[in-house]
C-alpha cells in the first residue's frame, strides 16, 4: 500500500488509513421564499490536508484540485479531525447562516468558532435549480473577519447566484 496516496474515499499515510467518506458529495435541498434549490455540495482536499505540511517527505500526498489537476499537499491530523463536523456546519450555514465576504472572491462561515469554511457558489447552467457549492478549505484561522458589517444571508446569496446577479464583493449593499 502506497504512503502517499489519496482517492475520494481514504487517503493512506504512514501505514494508517483515514476515512474521508464524510467528504462525500452530497445534494441538499433547500427553499427560499422564491425557489426550492437543490444545493450540491462538494468538497477539495484542502479541508484535510495543509500546503505547508507537503514538505514533510511522510505527510506528502497528490490529491486533485478544483480544476481536477495533481497537487501535492500534507496531510493534516488537526484539520481531518475538524472536518469530521464538517457537513454539520454547512447544512446549519444554508438553513440560518449568513456568509461573509472572502478576500479571493469566495465566501466564508463561521460556525460559532473559529472554525472557517471557505466556499463559491455558481448556478449550474444545466439544471434550472441546481447550485454548486464548493468546499474550498476549511480550518481554524486567528484573525476571521476584517469586517463583520460585510455579509449577506446565505438565502439572499443563493438567489442571487441563481439570478446570475453581479454580486460586489466590496459593497454592503448585496444585503
Amino acid at each position: 500500500m502506497s504512503n502517499k496516496h489519496t482517492d475520494k474515499k481514504h487517503v493512506f499515510i504512514n501505514g494508517t488509513i483515514y476515512d474521508l467518506t464524510h467528504l462525500n458529495d452530497f445534494i441538499y435541498k433547500f427553499e427560499t421564499d422564491k425557489n426550492i434549490f437543490n444545493i450540491f455540495v462538494y468538497f477539495s482536499c484542502h479541508c484535510f490536508s495543509d500546503e505547508k505540511l507537503k514538505y514533510n517527505q511522510n505527510l506528502k500526498f497528490s490529491c486533485c484540485n478544483s480544476k481536477n489537476l495533481s497537487e501535492l499537499r500534507g496531510f493534516c491530523i488537526h484539520r481531518y479531525n475538524d472536518s469530521l463536523k464538517i457537513k454539520e456546519h454547512i447544512i446549519d450555514m444554508v438553513n440560518k447562516g449568513r456568509v461573509y465576504f472572502a478576500d479571493k472572491q469566495n465566501y466564508m462561515i463561521i460556525p460559532h468558532t473559529k472554525y472557517t469554511i471557505f466556499f463559491t457558489l455558481e448556478n449550474k447552467i444545466e439544471s434550472n435549480s441546481q447550485i454548486n457549492l464548493f468546499i474550498q478549505s476549511a480550518y481554524f484561522k486567528k484573525d476571521v473577519i476584517k469586517d463583520r458589517d460585510n455579509n449577506i444571508p446565505f438565502d439572499t446569496l443563493v438567489q442571487k447566484i441563481y439570478n446570475y446577479e453581479k454580486i460586489d464583493f466590496k459593497s454592503k449593499k448585496n444585503r
